[in-house]
């Protein structure tokens, strides 16, 4: 995440991304937003959370990675609750 002037020419090399991801960083903070399901891997459920924006879907571990920076930023869009509830389940 980041600020940038806008409008910013971005100059993606096309062998690492593939495509450039800009979302409004209040979207973050929109609970209904947000949402957990399971997923299964190897024989194991786990709950894992989603987040979802004009069709864009992040979620699992990148889902996750946001929420912690959110954290950090004093901002829960999910409750605590959900998070220790999906961290149990890990």
């Amino acid at each position: 995440m980041a600020s940038i002037p806008y409008p910013y020419d971005f100059r993606l090399n096309h062998e690492e991304v593939k495509r450039l991801l800009i979302f409004p960083a209040a979207a973050f903070r929109e609970p209904e937003r947000w949402s957990t399901g399971p997923y299964t891997y190897k024989g194991r459920t786990f709950q894992v959370f989603c987040w979802k924006y004009q069709g864009t879907v992040i979620w699992g571990a990148t889902a996750r990675m946001l929420l912690d920076l959110l954290s950090r930023l004093d901002v829960q869009p999910v409750p605590l609750s959900v998070l220790r509830e999906a961290d149990r389940s890990v």
